[in-house]
């Protein structure tokens, strides 16, 4: 089973599992209005089984630590990554981030990820070429590919859909305002 895990964003990060092992991990340079590197990423990747994006959210009061302009331009290049690769794929899976990672900082939970990896995923790591000030992003990606392979354990697991099945709504579902 091969699964494109993509935290998105300016600084976006992915990770590709085959068979339940990481096989690869980077990072892109993508913007709200050019999504042409998932594109590209797509296009490489030919075939996949599941496409798994984090999906940005808007938390009540003070737990909201990015303006709400930030989120709806997240939220858009989450769009354009569920686009390009999710084309790709039989499954697609838009997932928030307190539903794969729960309510732990971003550096315990990329010390917990980095933890549940064998040697050789952690030489996958270390071999992207990212830095350390954005290999963060490259984390949550990988974690997100952890979740669903239930591998990483949290809250709120996700209630498993037959393998043909999306949480995406149908193309033919509109609404009219």
């Amino acid at each position: 089973m091969k699964i494109l895990a993509i935290d998105p964003g300016k600084d976006s990060g992915w990770a590709l599992f085959e068979d339940g092992l990481l096989v690869g991990c980077g990072l892109l340079q993508v913007t709200s209005t050019d999504a042409t590197q998932y594109k590209a990423l797509a296009d490489r990747l030919l075939v996949l089984d599941v496409c798994i994006v984090e999906r940005p959210a808007i938390y009540p009061g003070r737990k909201q630590k990015a303006s709400t302009t930030n989120i709806i331009t997240l939220a858009l290049t989450a769009g354009g990554a569920m686009a390009h690769c999710g084309r790709r794929a039989r499954k697609k899976i838009y997932v928030e981030p307190r539903k794969w990672k729960g309510q732990r900082p971003k550096d315990v939970d990329n010390r917990r990820t980095i933890s549940l990896l064998s040697a050789a995923e952690k030489k996958i790591v270390g071999q992207s070429g990212v830095g350390e000030t954005k290999l963060n992003n490259v984390l949550d990606a990988v974690g997100i590919g952890l979740w669903y392979l239930e591998r990483k354990n949290n809250a709120q697991p996700e209630k498993r859909r037959p393998e043909n099945e999306s949480n995406l709504p149908p193309a033919d579902q509109t609404t009219n305002h």
